[in-house]
């Protein structure tokens, strides 16, 4: 008997297109200027950032990208717990890097000691995060998740391959 086999192979690519607004061109100059290597190497990373950055609730998605970050600093520091002090220095060193104006004040963190300082991102993870710090309504808007998004890709780019 004779027996013939063929094959055919298939190979499937995505292609996502992301439309950035506007007003808010920090995270768009990041991307443009991304080294293609890093981001091939890095592609996990970058595809996680990408996922959260489609979500349609605003606090939602700003929750889940703080917590995005503050695994990568975790990581990037190779600390066993993560802490919101170490993003908070990670952001203070960084914001620069991107283009943004670092805005500190007095940490709203619950327990924490008055000399605590923390950036707007931690600020505003905090408010929400802890609803009884005040009264007001709290938004989310596009600039602060696309800063976010920006401190996130340095995070990515500062991890080791």
């Amino acid at each position: 008997t004779l027996d013939i086999s063929d094959g055919i192979g298939i190979r499937d690519e995505v292609a996502l297109k992301f439309i950035l607004n506007n007003g808010d061109s920090i995270l768009q100059k990041w991307i443009q200027d991304a080294e293609t290597l890093d981001y091939t190497n890095k592609k996990d990373k970058y595809d996680i950032l990408f996922l959260l950055l489609q979500g349609t609730n605003a606090v939602q998605k700003y929750m889940a990208m703080y917590a995005y970050l503050m695994g990568l600093v975790k990581e990037f520091y190779s600390n066993k717990y993560e802490a919101q002090r170490q993003v908070v220095q990670y952001v203070r060193d960084n914001c620069a890097r991107v283009g943004i104006v670092l805005i500190e004040s007095q940490s709203t963190r619950p327990g924490a000691k008055t000399s605590d300082k923390e950036d707007q991102f931690t600020a505003l993870r905090n408010k929400i995060a802890h609803p009884s710090i005040q009264s007001e309504d709290i938004s989310v808007h596009e600039s602060a998740i696309n800063g976010l998004a920006s401190i996130i890709c340095c995070a990515i780019e500062d991890l080791p391959l």
